[in-house]
């Protein structure tokens, strides 16, 4: 791995990792490679923290408990109308 591109996360204990992730474009040979012509991007990665539960499923921290329920109707009032009380 090149110096430039060193392969380190950072780490919240109970949250998850950040790290950096690149996008580029190919050459034709590593000789050909330059950060400047082939780096086309860079962002980051988030993981979330795993643990594995008694069955062995692998769980994600920052999800465990969440939960989804759908919404009520959303009514949407027009100008020329008047809202419902």
């Amino acid at each position: 791995m090149p110096a430039w591109c060193p392969r380190r996360a950072s780490t919240l204990d109970g949250f998850g990792s950040f790290k950096i992730g690149i996008n580029c474009k190919g050459a034709r040979s590593a000789k050909a490679f330059t950060v400047s012509d082939n780096i086309e991007d860079l962002h980051v990665v988030f993981t979330p923290e795993r643990t594995t539960d008694n069955a062995g499923n692998r769980v994600k921290q920052f999800l465990q408990g969440a939960t989804c329920q759908e919404l009520p109707d959303n009514k949407v009032v027009k100008e020329d109308e008047e809202p419902e009380p």
